[in-house]
């Protein structure tokens, strides 16, 4: 059983040293009341000497701040956290200081904000930050401890690297354009039907002529009797061509000529 059990405190020692080594540093910026500026690994940024007055590497969980939010109490945790603004004042005198946080809003990463006062009494500045060249830098104020102070190493905002510098989220690559539905071929043009070879028309049949009606001949008006060698003749219409004839008779022969229409 002993064995056992120190086989489990062991696992858990392991899965707790394993998450210590996993978890993610706090990074970013302490600005201080004078202007200084500390930038690097935060370690420890401390607004009193109480567990939630103060967030840092070296703190359980990276710490919190507790604040008093009108009749409730409010815990903001670290990793919950892009901005810290303190806001400072002086309730004493030039001779005699008695600097105290008056209000402190909490930005967080979600894009609410958060406006209370500490949740302690003894309001104090220890700031720890390891910077790019692995340089530690402390400031260490204690404004009721008797010690050399200057109001400028007051911490007034903290600023986190993952809020200063969140990465954009990545634009969704845009749908492909579907391809445009090919276009259906032209139905092929229909040759035009031929046409119709005209119908011969039957030739009109020439309209028969008219024959021209027969002239009866008149009666030869005899000038006289044909006796011996006398001569007879009369004029009548040619019943071929309808013209006037001169038909002469005489004793011998019978002369026929044209006269005139």
């Amino acid at each position: 059983m002993r064995k056992a059990g120190a086989v489990a405190i062991g696992i858990l020692l392991l899965w707790a040293v394993t998450a210590w080594a996993q978890q993610t540093d706090l990074e970013g910026t302490v600005t201080l009341k004078g202007g200084r500026t500390l930038a690097g690994k935060i370690q420890l940024a401390e607004l009193g000497v109480v567990e939630g007055a103060g967030i840092g590497n070296t703190l359980t969980g990276h710490g919190a701040f507790v604040l008093k939010v009108g009749d409730k109490t409010e815990r903001v945790a670290a990793d919950d956290i892009a901005t810290v603004d303190v806001e400072w004042v002086n309730s004493g005198s030039e001779a005699e200081p008695r600097w105290e946080i008056k209000k402190i809003v909490i930005a967080k990463r979600d894009g609410s904000k958060l406006e209370g006062t500490p949740d302690w009494l003894l309001h104090a500045t220890n700031v720890w930050v390891i910077t790019a060249e692995n340089k530690p830098e402390k400031v260490h104020v204690f404004p009721f401890g008797g010690e050399p102070f200057s109001a400028d190493d007051l911490i007034v905002k903290i600023q986190l690297a993952a809020a200063l510098a969140a990465p954009a989220a990545p634009a969704e690559p845009a749908a492909p354009a579907e391809p445009a539905a090919p276009a259906e071929p032209a139905a092929p043009e229909q040759p035009a039907a031929p046409a119709a070879p005209a119908v011969p028309t039957a030739p009109e049949t020439p309209a028969a002529p008219t024959p021209a009606a027969p002239v009866t001949p008149t009666a030869p008006a005899v000038s006289g009797p044909v006796i011996g060698n006398a001569v007879s003749s009369f004029t009548l219409s040619c019943p071929k061509c309808g013209t006037l004839i001169k038909v002469t008779i005489t004793a011998e022969a019978v002369k026929v000529e044209h006269v005139g229409p």
